[in-house]
């Protein structure tokens, strides 16, 4: 690895492309390897290969399906490339949705389940999850300020 620091940008990007390709092999002979789906998973997600991430963390998912951070991996992915104010895609509500019946509490599900119901015309169950990922923050905390914020741009009963 010390070597890797003489290389070329491409040299090191063909290296790391390289490492993956292995990585994938691998998994296609071993498809049971959990921390390996999750290895391709991070690595397809840091060269940009959206839907090779989303694809491999949904195989990690498969194997350990009760796992709610995997699962947020996944969602992570599918929405990594995700213009801000775009209506989350369907099946990354459906992931959402999955996670809040495994950790209801969960509050990066809380926050996007109130911003899918925002950008829907739901402003009521946004204000709901909104008010419940509020009430579990530091009151003083700066993701508090953010969620009061998107609580007072709601539409008012």
């Amino acid at each position: 690895m010390a070597a890797a620091g003489k290389m070329s940008d491409a040299q090191r990007t063909d290296m790391i492309q390289g490492m993956v390709a292995q990585l994938a092999d691998h998994l296609q002979k071993d498809p049971s390897d959990l921390e390996g789906w999750l290895r391709l998973g991070r690595s397809y997600a840091v060269l940009g290969e959206t839907d090779k991430s989303v694809a491999a963390f949904a195989r990690a998912a498969a194997l350990k399906p009760d796992d709610p951070e995997i699962k947020m991996q996944e969602f992570q992915a599918m929405i990594a490339k995700q213009p801000p104010g775009d209506p989350l895609p369907a099946a990354a509500v459906t992931l959402l949705h999955q996670v809040a019946g495994i950790a209801p509490d969960q509050p990066e599900v809380l926050w996007y389940l109130g911003v899918e119901a925002a950008t829907t015309g739901k402003p009521e169950d946004a204000r709901r999850d909104w008010t419940k990922l509020l009430n579990q923050l530091p009151a003083d905390g700066e993701d508090a300020k953010l969620v009061r914020t998107a609580l007072d741009a709601l539409p008012k009963k």
